[in-house]
Order: C-alpha cells, then sequence, then structure tokens
C-alpha cells in the first residue's frame, strides 16, 4: 500500500528539493518533467 503524503521531487545545483514534486499515487497533478531535469523518486510502502 503506497503512503499517499510523500512525493519524489526535483534536484537542483546545489538544492536536493529544488520545487517540483512527483506523486507517489495519481492525483490531480498537472507538472510535467522537463528534458534535463534530475529527480529523485523515492517509494515507500506500507501494510
Amino acid at each position: 500500500k503506497s503512503i499517499r503524503n510523500l512525493n519524489g521531487h526535483s534536484i537542483g545545483s546545489y538544492q536536493i528539493h529544488a520545487g517540483k514534486s512527483v506523486p507517489i499515487v495519481k492525483g490531480g497533478e498537472q507538472t510535467k518533467m522537463e528534458e534535463g531535469e534530475f529527480y529523485a523518486i523515492e517509494t515507500f510502502g506500507s501494510t
């Protein structure tokens, strides 16, 4: 079972959290990943 309130995120120069979020579960997010951007995809699970 996914933990709904945790997200992956974009990574920038000298910034671990650079502003864009990547939801773990499908929702109404409209942000698009662009070429050349880097992301940390953090997956978490629970039972």
